[in-house]
């Protein structure tokens, strides 16, 4: 296990880290506060835990011919690293270089708004990219960014909303995760859909307690090789409360680990 500090000014609200193909790693870290504007860096680092390069995400406008205003997903590929952003001009996937950020190919994908969107590069290189927009649609692209297929579902009855999260497994299927709050409770949801013909859905489940003043969420979601998946969250204590640190015998973070069906 190896760990790389990187120092932001601001508390970090988002982090997220992927494995690259050079053996390094690509984070991303959303930092700010209620008070003050959020701050998105972008750093590369190789297998030695070197920095190659760090910018704010907006250094990239240049690349994406367009103000970024948000990064939506990233993930990488054999040949370099995916940043699916929102832009004045639509969203946009960008395919950048591992050691130096040089753009390789940059393709549009919606010019309307999204919820989210979620990309997956294939291992025979071809690359898979979900949006939560009206319609839903997922879209196959070659290595080279050029749109292959794609197919769109009008009406999914989805539980999951703002701003979801795209897990997608190795079977043709994906899972779709977003916290679902109101004033009185808290609960997170999971969409599992086929993607494979029609768009379909699988199934979908409500997570969490809707009990009063609850204030439970879905933090993250993984995919397991066996189609199933591995969900963690928070929760309030018995009190109500949250705890720091917390008292023996209270669990305030729980891994749960479900099957496919």
């Amino acid at each position: 296990i190896s760990a790389a500090n990187y120092p932001a000014a601001e508390d970090v609200s988002d982090i997220k880290a992927v494995p690259t193909s050079d053996g390094g790693y690509l984070a991303y870290i959303e930092s700010g506060s209620f008070f003050s504007s959020e701050e998105i860096q972008i750093a590369k680092y190789d297998a030695g835990l070197n920095q190659q390069w760090a910018a704010p995400l907006t250094i990239l406008n240049i690349l994406a011919g367009a103000p970024i205003s948000r990064l939506l997903d990233l993930d990488a590929t054999a040949f370099g690293i995916l940043l699916c952003v929102r832009t004045d001009a639509g969203v946009q996937l960008l395919h950048l270089a591992n050691n130096n950020a040089a753009l390789l190919w940059n393709r549009r994908m919606q010019s309307s708004f999204t919820n989210g969107v979620g990309v997956q590069p294939y291992p025979n290189g071809t690359i898979g990219l979900a949006s939560y927009s009206a319609p839903f649609f997922y879209k196959k692209l070659s290595p080279n960014g050029l749109t292959t297929d794609s197919i769109a579902a009008p009406n999914l009855p989805l539980l999951s909303s703002g701003n979801p999260q795209f897990v997608f497994d190795a079977d043709q299927q994906m899972y779709l995760f977003s916290n679902k709050n109101n004033s009185f409770s808290s609960t997170y949801t999971i969409d599992r859909l086929n993607l494979s013909g029609a768009i379909s859905l699988a199934w979908n489940q409500s997570f969490g307690s809707a009990s009063g003043y609850e204030d439970e969420t879905g933090d993250a979601i993984a995919s397991t090789p066996d189609g199933g998946f591995v969900l963690v969250g928070t929760k309030p204590d018995s009190t109500g409360i949250y705890l720091e640190p917390p008292a023996s015998g209270e669990l305030l973070s729980s891994l749960f680990r479900y099957r496919t069906s």
